[in-house]
């Protein structure tokens, strides 16, 4: 297997760890609302606004880390900054 591909797989593979937390979480979030407990509501609410914010903050990294081509401009380091101070140590 070439470099070039081994890179692409875990660049994939990492990619995708990353995501399927959120993701995940999102999903249940919804099951609970399905199951109509109203006393679980305001806190079902509050963690899906959390896993969709990290994963809209995790998807702009992934953009400014692996986005970009030799021709677009230079990613700002403020947006590169927010990216990267959300996510948690």
């Amino acid at each position: 297997m070439s470099e070039e591909l081994r890179l692409a797989g875990l660049l994939c593979s990492r990619l995708s760890h990353d995501l399927v937390g959120p993701v995940s979480a999102m999903s249940n979030g919804t099951e609970f609302l399905e199951d109509d407990a109203p006393d679980m509501r305001e806190e079902v609410a509050r963690l899906l606004a959390i896993s969709s914010e990290q994963a809209s903050h995790r998807l702009q990294l992934f953009r400014i880390a692996f986005g970009r081509s030799e021709s677009a401009s230079i990613v700002p380091a403020v947006a590169a900054r927010a990216a990267v101070d959300f996510l948690p140590a």
